[in-house]
């Protein structure tokens, strides 16, 4: 009953960071997966579980910190995108071109 009990908690988005780091080296193959799917969980839990034993959580946590660089990196060429609109929009001064 405790694996079912620590299940639930690593698949629960509102679990703390904190827990979730600390269930990441449970002992059960099962939980460490779903806290590796889990989107609250640190990075730094991530990296440990893509080293883990178990080919499924690796495969998880790897999926996980790709998905977290991806989404960085999107991000950032938004955030200049954006940016360079403000910046031709600035010399412009609302005239047309």
């Amino acid at each position: 009953m405790e694996n079912r009990a620590h299940i639930d908690e690593a698949a629960y988005s509102r679990t703390s960071t904190e827990r979730l780091q600390q269930l990441a080296s449970d002992a059960d193959a099962a939980v460490r997966w779903y806290v590796a799917e889990n989107p609250q969980t640190p990075s730094d839990a991530l990296a440990l579980l893509a080293l883990d034993i178990d080919a499924s959580v690796q495969q998880a946590a790897l999926d996980a910190l790709q998905t977290r660089q991806t989404l960085r990196m999107l991000f950032r060429k938004r955030l200049e995108r954006d940016a360079s609109h403000l910046v031709v929009s600035a010399d412009n001064n609302g005239s047309p071109s």
